[in-house]
């Protein structure tokens, strides 16, 4: 018996879980503290470069300072514009952004 396929739509699905993911300079989980992060916050904001690679904000921060380059492929590093927000799923980490985090000023804030 054969089968011919007249017409085919895929339909795919990708989701970035952070149990899988680590930071490809620090080798820590990206869900967590980039080391020497005084704590949960900006400095372990993920950030990703126009080559699709992705790291801790401070990792790649100080990477920088040495080269110019991604880590991983070599290339030239930009980061990539932030990509749209999508809804919130439990376990999967999106590029946040400073605006994200409140300031200290708005903590103190009696409006806050």
């Amino acid at each position: 018996m054969k089968i011919e396929v007249k017409n085919w739509h895929a339909v795919a699905s990708w989701t970035w879980t952070t149990e899988d993911d680590v930071c490809g300079i620090c080798h820590m989980p990206l869900d967590g503290c980039a080391p020497g992060a005084p704590g949960p916050g900006d400095d372990s904001t993920v950030v990703w470069g126009r080559c699709t690679h992705y790291f801790h904000l401070m990792c790649i921060n100080t990477w920088l300072h040495n080269k110019n380059t991604c880590p991983i492929c070599r290339r030239k590093w930009e980061f990539a514009s932030a990509p749209k927000p999508a809804p919130a799923t439990p376990g999967v980490v999106r590029n946040r952004q400073p605006a994200d985090f409140p300031t200290e000023e708005a903590a103190e804030s009696p409006d806050a």
